[in-house]
């Protein structure tokens, strides 16, 4: 079923101004699918862009995950190489990407991650990186995350 706008047109003071309402289709099974298609394309492309942004805090929680250089310490990076970024998931009208940190480094990453007062009272002074690596990074990306993502969704459309 089709129905047509007419062109309508009012007169201002000095001019006329002039609407040319486009045609108008209803109950059309092609534009239903259509709107399915786009809304697809739209979630898919919101689950890249959040995907993208969550790569980014996984990166900056990385550079700033401490790593024990001390004589006789491990030296390794364990718990620096074992950020995880999962896939997007849909839950409900959420979207959800999970950061993770531990993996092998689990007994101790929570302490690292936590203490910034060490036994003695003083504060706790990393030589490579700094407590609170994802908390922080998570709460720095949080104040521009939505423009970021609207910003992706844009760019992400264009490639």
């Amino acid at each position: 079923c089709e129905s047509v706008a007419p062109s309508m047109a009012r007169q201002t003071r000095n001019s006329w101004s002039r609407w040319n309402l486009a045609k108008v289709v209803t109950g059309d099974d092609a534009v239903a699918r259509r709107l399915k298609e786009l809304e697809r394309k739209l979630r898919r492309a919101e689950h890249i862009a959040l995907y993208q942004e969550a790569l980014i805090i996984t990166g900056v929680s990385m550079r700033r995950t401490p790593v024990d250089v001390t004589p006789g310490g491990s030296g390794g990076g364990t718990l620096r190489d074992s950020h995880e970024t999962s896939a997007p998931q849909r839950k409900g009208k959420t979207v959800q990407v999970d950061i993770k940190v531990g993996g092998p480094a689990a007994e101790y990453a929570a302490a690292v991650h936590e203490r910034v007062i060490a036994p003695s009272g003083r504060p706790v002074k990393h030589i490579v990186g700094q407590a609170k690596f994802l908390e922080s990074a998570i709460l720095e990306a949080e104040k521009t995350l939505g423009a970021r993502i609207a910003k992706r969704l844009q760019l992400n459309s264009l490639a």
